[in-house]
């Protein structure tokens, strides 16, 4: 009898975390696709997949491998939650906020858990990320919503993050130019 309620409360555990996370930022099969302006002004385009769904760290996450080592950690295990989606830092050993799909205008926070360093060499381990106004773009039929944003100054991953999509320049931040094509 005690296995069959632990069995039920397992079960229902699982199913009441999957319906608390909400929906699904990175469904298995999705793909991101970049490309990396590097210091010889070459070209370099790197993919970012999600592969599976994992219980990582207690959370039910997808996760992402990337086809460069640089672009982000790989693999990359994130989660969404109440429209919000979170990565696993390993310079933190612990989730971060990344996206926040219910942001108003004037709403900030940090993306912590990056790693980059300044111009004098001095560490950099997060970034604060700031509306400065909200707008709508049609997709396949869908009027998707777009954050307009400014973030800090050594961290060039772009300018608007598409609901449901993330960051139109990089997945998350980095020091760097990078440029995203669709």
């Amino acid at each position: 009898m005690k296995k069959y309620l632990l069995v039920h409360l397992l079960t229902f555990s699982a199913i009441f975390n999957l319906a608390a996370q909400g929906f699904d930022f990175a469904p298995v099969g999705t793909k991101w696709y970049y490309d990396e302006l590097n210091f010889a002004l070459r070209v370099i385009p790197h993919t970012i997949e999600s592969v599976s769904k994992e219980n990582y760290q207690g959370k039910w996450c997808s996760k992402l491998v990337s086809s460069s080592n640089d672009i982000v950690p790989n693999p990359v295990y994130v989660y969404s939650q109440n429209d919000t989606v979170y990565w696993y830092s390993p310079l933190t050993n612990q989730f971060e906020m990344l996206y926040d799909f219910t942001a108003e205008v004037g709403d900030s926070w940090v993306v912590g858990g990056v790693y980059s360093t300044d111009g004098h060499g001095n560490p950099i381990y997060a970034d604060t990320v700031t509306v400065d106004s909200i707008s709508r773009i049609p997709i396949n039929g869908d009027s998707l919503k777009v954050w307009h944003i400014s973030h800090g100054f050594y961290f060039d991953w772009g300018k608007r993050i598409f609901e449901r999509a993330g960051n139109d320049q990089l997945f998350m931040p980095k020091f760097g130019l990078i440029q995203a094509y669709v």
